[in-house]
């Protein structure tokens, strides 16, 4: 789904074990695990660099990044709101 230059895939998760990890990993604060998440899901978005890659995470600011993953757990929220 496509809004604001972003673009989120969620296709491949068809079970709930990516949505269960997640949410652990943003509980958890652990941003790596969560960087190699949005790398699978996050297609577009508004910034330089490949969102397709953890390495196009790297060079985000902290508010870039921030900016991805509440964009990310938008749609994640959004397969119960549907």
């Amino acid at each position: 789904m496509e809004t604001n230059g972003w673009t989120v895939n969620l296709d491949g998760w068809t079970t709930m074990k990516p949505v269960l990890e997640w949410t652990d990993a943003a509980k958890g604060g652990d941003l790596g695990r969560l960087r190699g998440m949005m790398a699978e899901i996050i297609v577009a978005w508004p910034f330089e660099g490949d969102p397709q890659t953890e390495a196009g995470y790297d060079n985000l600011t902290p508010a870039q990044f921030k900016e991805a993953m509440l964009e990310a757990g938008k749609h994640v929220g959004n397969l119960f709101r549907g």
